[in-house]
C-alpha cells in the first residue's frame, strides 16, 4: 500500500499504470507486504521527492515469488531493520503455534491482553485430527483436492457457533485448496444459509477474523502434501484468527512429511489442544460437556450447547 497524507493506493495493480504517481509529491511512502512486491514494481513508484521509505512485511530471504524484493535487497546489504517482537491480537496459545516454530523466539512476542473464552467451546485453539482420505478433483486443466469429511464438519461447527451468538460475519472458513473451496461453495449454494464466508488462504493474506475454521484437506497413504510444506503458507493459515482457531486435518500425515507440522503437532500436544474429538461446553449447563468428531454429532447439541434441554 502506498500512502501519502490521507490518500492510499493498493498494490493490486502496478503503480506505474497510474499517472497520478508522477504528479504527487510523495515525501513519505509506507509499503505493506513489502517482501511480496518485486523490486522493480516498487522502484518505479518512488518519486524524486520521496525522502522516507517504510517497508513492512514478513521478511523471508528470497523475496517475492516473481523476483527479488527491495526489502530483501536492503536487508542483504546491511541496512538497519527491526523485527516487531510484541503482538496484541491473538491469545498466547495461538502465538505458541508460530513461536518459535516459524518466527524463532523474539522476547515477549506472545504478550497479549486477556482474551475471553470462545462461547460454547472449551478451547480457543483446537486441532481435530482424522484420517479420512482426500479426493483428487480436476478443475479445468488443474488438479486440486477436497475432503468431504472436513467440509461437512466445519459447516456443522459454523452453524453451532452461530447458535452461540456469533455473527456469521465474524466467522471465516479457510482452506488452501481450490477443490475444497469449490465444494464448500457448491454445498452452500443449495443451503438456506448463504452468509458463510469461505475463503482461499492466499486470498485471505493480510486479513483476519474473530473465529477461523481451517480445513487442511490433505490426507493420504502415500505421504504427499506438496505445498502444505510451505512455511509461509502455514504461517498465513495459523495467524488469521483473533479469538478462536479451529483446525481439522490429518496431522499424522502432515507431521510425517513436514518438520514444521511435526513441531506444531508437539506444541498442540503440550497445550492439550489436539484430539479426535472437540469438546463443546454448554452455556446453560457449564458442567455438561459434549464431545464431537463427526458432523452429525453436532445434531445432538441444542442451542445451549449440549444434549440436555435448556430448560432442565
Amino acid at each position: 500500500m502506498w500512502v501519502r497524507n490521507n490518500r492510499g493506493q493498493s498494490n493490486d495493480s502496478p503503480p506505474s499504470d497510474n499517472p497520478l504517481n508522477y504528479e504527487w509529491r510523495v515525501d513519505t511512502m509506507i509499503v505493506e507486504e513489502a517482501n511480496e512486491i518485486p523490486e522493480a514494481d516498487l522502484v518505479v513508484c518512488l518519486s524524486k521527492d520521496c525522502s522516507h521509505l517504510i517497508l513492512i512485511g514478513n521478511y523471508q530471504p528470497g523475496g517475492s515469488k516473481t523476483g527479488l524484493s527491495l526489502m530483501d535487497r536492503l536487508v542483504r546489504n546491511g541496512v538497519e531493520s527491526n523485527t516487531l517482537s510484541v503482538q496484541h491480537r491473538s491469545p498466547p496459545e495461538m502465538c505458541r503455534l508460530l513461536v518459535p516454530t516459524i518466527y524463532g523466539k523474539p522476547e515477549g512476542y506472545c504478550i497479549t491482553t486477556e482474551h475471553n473464552r470462545v462461547q460454547g467451546m472449551c478451547n480457543n485453539v483446537f486441532f481435530v485430527k482424522h484420517n479420512k482420505p482426500e479426493k483428487v478433483v480436476q478443475i479445468g486443466t488443474l488438479l486440486s483436492y477436497q475432503n468431504v469429511h472436513e467440509a461437512q464438519f466445519l459447516l456443522a461447527l459454523f452453524r453451532y457457533l452461530t447458535l452461540q451468538g456469533y455473527s456469521s460475519q465474524h466467522i471465516t472458513i479457510l482452506t488452501p485448496f481450490l477443490g475444497q473451496w469449490m465444494y464448500l461453495q457448491n454445498v452452500l449454494s443449495k443451503s438456506p444459509n448463504k452468509k458463510v464466508q469461505v475463503k482461499m488462504v492466499n486470498d485471505f493474506e493480510g486479513k483476519e477474523n474473530s473465529l477461523i475454521l481451517l480445513s487442511l484437506v490433505r490426507s493420504n497413504g502415500n505421504g504427499k502434501i506438496d505445498e502444505m510444506k510451505n512455511e509461509k503458507l502455514v504461517c498465513t493459515m495459523l495467524s488469521r484468527a483473533k479469538k478462536g482457531l479451529y483446525i481439522i486435518g490429518d496431522i499424522d500425515t502432515l507431521a510425517k512429511c513436514s518438520p514444521v507440522w511435526f513441531k506444531i503437532q508437539n506444541t498442540l500436544v503440550k497445550e492439550e489442544a489436539i484430539g479426535e474429538f472437540i469438546t463443546l461446553r454448554c452455556r446453560t449447563h457449564p458442567d455438561h460437556l459434549t464431545q464431537v468428531s463427526q458432523p452429525q454429532d453436532f445434531d445432538k447439541s441444542h442451542k445451549c450447547g449440549c444434549s440436555l434441554s435448556s430448560f432442565t
